[in-house]
């Protein structure tokens, strides 16, 4: 079908005997109802432009989880244009940013007013998230509130089953072997048989 107008388009669903929409030669509808749908779009003389497509999940995720500070202009306008359209996302951006601030300022005293404020409103997925977080309350708050830290002690654990692993492996590489062959630096040797390290004991860097 092809018409220079609204009018002609009206006409030509009257004059073509099938009381109906033709749109890729498939009838869709009646004659009232692409009329009533074309009305709507005489104020405009043209059909309104189409909204834009929907963000990605993984650019919305990206928004939420990074510093308002480190969002580009563009992203700052399309977080702030989904949050006014979602009150569901609305809701998560500011749960997150809560959650954020306690993590960063150790403010672990502000921990049960956060989940008391999530489980207020319907987001399922956090629910979840709270749940985990009152199951292990105590080492929670002392997470948030503590400024001890067990990422010397993870990063040492890492170290001795990436050396381990190649181990196991059977490389034959010169790292390997003095991998396997002498502890790391300063660490205490042990043997099985508690006797000093020789041919027939394993040793085991501690």
């Amino acid at each position: 079908m092809q018409t220079d107008s609204i009018d002609g388009a009206v006409r030509w669903a009257a004059d073509s005997g099938t009381a109906g929409v033709v749109v890729d030669d498939q009838v869709q509808g009646s004659l009232a109802t692409v009329t009533d749908y074309l009305r709507s779009y005489r104020p405009f003389g043209a059909a309104p432009p189409a909204a834009p497509a929907p963000p990605k999940v993984r650019h919305v995720v990206g928004w939420l989880l990074r510093h308002p500070d480190n969002l580009d202009s563009d992203e700052q306008v399309a977080l702030k244009y989904g949050r006014a359209r979602c009150p569901h996302l609305d809701a998560l951006a500011r749960h997150v940013a809560g959650f954020a601030e306690m993590l960063t300022r150790r403010r672990g005293d502000r921990l049960d007013a956060w989940i008391e404020a999530v489980e207020a409103d319907d987001l399922p997925d956090l629910h979840r998230f709270t749940t985990g977080l009152k199951r292990d309350h105590t080492a929670v708050r002392n997470g948030l509130t503590l400024p001890h830290s067990s990422g010397a002690v993870e990063g040492a654990v890492n170290r001795i089953k990436m050396i381990r692993g190649r181990c196991t492996e059977g490389r034959t590489s010169t790292y390997s072997a003095n991998a396997c062959s002498s502890p790391p630096e300063g660490a205490m040797s042990i043997t099985e048989s508690g006797s000093e390290p020789g041919p027939g004991n394993r040793t085991i860097a501690a």
